[in-house]
């Protein structure tokens, strides 16, 4: 039934072309859950990564396990914030108790419906639950205005998935808009509209 699906809005601060920059701003913002997302040139190769954590300004750093595998000439980071209300209820008793389940399923879905390269793990089985992620952009400068376009051409305004029927779309405002089954994920690549 629709009353479980999560909806998830995000508002993506950037882009910040490196990670000290992305650390700065996510200190003097005092940014503490979030997620953020790379991408960039790794290996030769356009990647994008997206991560979640508790405290921004320490986890965007140099030493990150996937972030430093990225050209630091040719990428840009986006901090990701959770403007949508929190599910109802406790924290889950079991998995990662650091994060909300809002920011977790954001990543998760991302992840997996944009098939990210860099993130392996997150994209090699469908979300455990049904979710809505709706993203929105803002500039880094004065009091972070908002976009007119999205951060990056190839990244989606909303993302939609429903566990039951196992069917996603992935669309872009404007008329561009993918759906498929999660047991075939083929869908996301094909070129035609």
């Amino acid at each position: 039934m629709a009353y479980d699906t999560l909806m998830i809005a995000i508002n993506w601060f950037g882009p910040y072309s490196t990670i000290s920059e992305a650390r700065s701003i996510a200190l003097s913002e005092e940014v503490e859950e979030a997620l953020y997302l790379c991408i960039g040139q790794r290996e030769g190769d356009l990647s994008s990564y997206v991560g979640i954590t508790s405290n921004a300004p320490q986890r965007l750093s140099n030493n990150h396990h996937k972030l430093s595998l990225f050209d630091p000439d040719d990428m840009v980071i986006w901090i990701g914030i959770i403007v949508s209300q929190a599910a109802a209820g406790r924290r889950s008793s079991h998995g990662s108790a650091l994060h909300t389940v809002a920011v977790k399923t954001a990543e998760k879905l991302i992840a997996y419906f944009l098939q990210l390269p860099s993130n392996d793990r997150l994209r090699s089985s469908p979300p455990d639950r049904s979710a809505i992620v709706f993203n929105r952009w803002y500039e880094p400068s004065g009091d972070f205005e908002r976009k007119r376009h999205r951060g990056h051409q190839d990244w989606p305004d909303l993302i939609e998935y429903d566990q039951k029927s196992e069917w996603a779309s992935v669309v872009w405002f404007g008329g561009k808009r993918k759906r498929g089954s999660v047991s075939d994920i083929s869908w996301l690549f094909d070129e035609e509209i």
